[in-house]
């Protein structure tokens, strides 16, 4: 029993066997080092800092946005409102009072000489008329200049360097803004006709 019992250790004793698997854990282990040798740090990755940059953009944004909003942002209510609103009604009972005198105006212009011809229910007695051209695009191209009178409702002026041919005009009696004795013609005109006929509508 004992000569057999040794003889089946020997067979299923293996040095060789156990030399193989001593080398296999050898290699499992120096792979494993190696690849954890070859994973970068955390600071080298691409992941981290995409996961940081994402509330890092939305915090910069909500900041760049709330300085535009106080220190950029076009204002859409004037500090001076009230005088504007003010000055809007009398530019409204200024017109009321041109229609009530049936009031028009016979617009001529020559090349840099103006010549308005009045024509009313009333007298027109004002010694100079207003004429305000805006731009229809551009409101630093805004002019205004004096007509004088020069008898029978008519008033004469000049005005050069007028570089397009449609504006909108305004013409009202100088000094009397805010007054019963004021009024006001507004409307469009194009110098590229001879004479213009305006009359508020």
């Amino acid at each position: 029993m004992e000569i057999i019992d040794r003889a089946d250790h020997n067979e299923n004793h293996n040095p060789s066997a156990d030399k193989a698997k001593d080398v296999s854990m050898d290699n499992n282990h120096s792979s494993s080092e190696n690849s954890e040798e070859n994973i970068p740090p955390w600071y080298k990755q691409f992941w981290p800092w995409f996961l940081f940059g994402l509330p890092g953009f939305v915090v910069v944004a909500g900041i760049a946005t709330v300085f535009i909003a106080f220190y950029q942002a076009d204002s859409t209510v004037s500090d001076k409102y009230y005088k504007e609103g003010l000055a809007i009604n009398e530019t409204v009972h200024d017109l009321q009072r041109a229609d009530a005198m049936n009031l028009s105006a016979a617009i001529d212009v020559d090349v840099s000489v103006w010549k308005i011809k009045l024509s009313a229910d009333k007298a027109i007695t004002d010694d100079h008329l207003i004429v305000e051209l805006q731009h229809p695009l551009d409101s630093s191209k805004d002019q205004s200049f004096t007509l004088f009178n020069a008898g029978n409702h008519t008033y004469r002026g000049t005005l050069s360097d007028v570089d397009v041919t449609r504006w909108y005009i305004d013409i009202y009696p100088h000094g009397k803004q805010g007054t019963a004795d004021s009024w006001r013609l507004k409307g469009e005109i194009d110098l590229g006709n001879k004479t213009t006929r305006l009359k508020n509508r």
